[in-house]
């Protein structure tokens, strides 16, 4: 019965690796976001928000944040983008503040530096299979991001508010884009 037991065991240890352990507040910002995301992803990912968890609030110095993940897949490579918006009055105005990471081939992740701050929306025109993406904020007309060499760069067209009312351009909003691709995750 020794000898089994040890058989097993060694067996155990060297099977898969074990997953890292899920940080506490990687695991309050992930809460009710299904993905593909590996544990140690979803930790590296938080850590790159500079935020503290404290019962399930954020904090960043002495000011509240709210930050949500929103996890899609764009251009339907299997592969997923994650959106990452923050929200804070103090620190990033009305709109809150934008960051979008892509899968690198090191199996890390790139952050797309260009986005700004505001509301993400998903227009239905695309770019090498990329859509291009659109932050709304105050006004009428904002910048619009086509994906360009491995990257999301400014262009030079607007998103009118216009173009909007009279439905002549199509999106969704990132909330939305992210239960789409949920609903596609067995």
């Amino acid at each position: 019965m020794k000898k089994y037991l040890a058989i097993v065991c060694i067996f155990l240890f060297t099977g898969a690796k074990a997953q890292e352990q899920l940080s506490a507040g990687a695991d309050s910002l992930f809460k009710n976001n299904k993905s593909k995301l590996t544990n140690s992803e979803k930790n590296w990912l938080f850590s790159q928000l500079k935020i503290t968890p404290n019962n399930r609030i954020f904090k960043s110095g002495n000011n509240d944040v709210t930050a949500q993940v929103f996890v899609t897949d764009l251009n339907k490579d299997g592969v997923e983008e994650v959106f990452m918006q923050m929200q804070c009055p103090a620190l990033f105005g009305d709109f809150g503040t934008v960051m979008m990471y892509t899968h690198n081939n090191k199996n890390g992740f790139d952050r797309q530096d260009e986005l700004g701050d505001g509301f993400i929306m998903i227009l239905d025109t695309k770019k090498t299979g990329y859509p291009d993406i659109a932050i709304a904020g105050p006004g009428s007309a904002w910048p619009i991001y086509s994906w360009d060499s491995g990257k999301y760069k400014l262009s030079s067209k607007k998103l009118l508010n216009a173009d909007l009312e009279s439905k002549k351009v199509n999106y969704i909003d990132i909330s939305q884009a992210n239960m789409d691709y949920i609903t596609t995750l067995k």
